[in-house]
């Protein structure tokens, strides 16, 4: 059996232990793997076969979503899909297609530059994301007419900025297993960043569950805001770093071995 990760960093220097513990517990198991860094190296598109029964997403980087595509047209297998991998990058996209199957998000726009997206709301605090950001990266809170200088480029993609607690509740899952970690926001340090593994209750549950449906998504993270209408999804990433959950690299890799059995 072989499996191939797609990632964004050599194993080593990636941020979230999950990437090396997952490969050590891959080796473990006698599955043979490999790598590919698409910005690191020489990859010839004329060489490049699919020599692996999985290919595994653990960046969800434009350049690796390329490359995930090019080798899903050559036959690969990938977890996730490059089809839901590739419409989850898109917030805007995902955030209209979960509105509009009565998931609860909030209220957002699209605005060519920060005033604009500000004069949408009113007097509400919104927030600002890039439109294909990941990891928190560009994400800026506007509260006063000074915090819209500090912004620049576009196009913004832009939310309501509704928060009743200083925690998020990130939701993890992995095929039928769910996780919840409370955490604090933002999260500055490891500690913070591992959080505290929570109950998952039923109406969570179902929640995940409906997303991952909808969006075709195996492996995968929600963001939750406790907001004053309740829990919004402000977030779904696909390539989610799992922290916090319990022997989360063991977790994903009896997934991953299941797939390629």
């Amino acid at each position: 059996m072989k499996v191939c990760l797609l990632l964004k960093r050599p194993l080593g220097d990636a941020r979230s232990p999950v990437v090396n513990e997952l490969a050590e517990e891959l080796q473990r198991r006698n599955i043979s793997l490999s790598w590919i860094l698409p910005r690191s190296g020489f990859i010839d598109l004329n060489r490049l076969t699919v020599d692996s029964d999985l290919y595994v997403f653990r960046t969800s980087m434009p350049l690796v979503l390329s490359l995930g595509s090019i080798l899903h047209d050559r036959g690969a297998h990938l977890v996730n899909s490059v089809a839901a991998s590739s419409f989850v990058r898109d917030k805007a996209r995902t955030t209209a297609a979960l509105m509009a199957a009565g998931f609860p998000v909030p209220k957002t726009c699209f605005a060519g530059d920060a005033r604009t997206a500000v004069s949408g709301f009113g007097n509400v605090p919104i927030v600002i994301k890039p439109p294909h950001g990941s990891g928190g990266r560009g994400v800026e809170v506007v509260h006063t007419e000074a915090d819209i200088h500090r912004i620049n480029g576009g196009p913004h993609f832009a939310q309501t900025y509704d928060r009743c607690s200083p925690y998020d509740l990130k939701v993890f899952v992995i095929d039928e297993e769910v996780f919840v970690v409370r955490r604090q926001f933002p999260a500055l340090t490891m500690e913070q960043k591992h959080g505290e593994l929570c109950a998952c209750d039923a109406a969570i549950e179902r929640l995940a569950r409906g997303v991952g449906r909808l969006l075709g998504l195996e492996v995968f993270g929600l963001d939750l805001v406790e907001s004053s209408c309740g829990p919004v999804i402000v977030d779904v990433n696909s390539c989610p770093g799992l922290i916090g959950v319990p022997n989360a690299a063991r977790r994903l890799a009896n997934y991953i071995a299941g797939q390629v059995c």
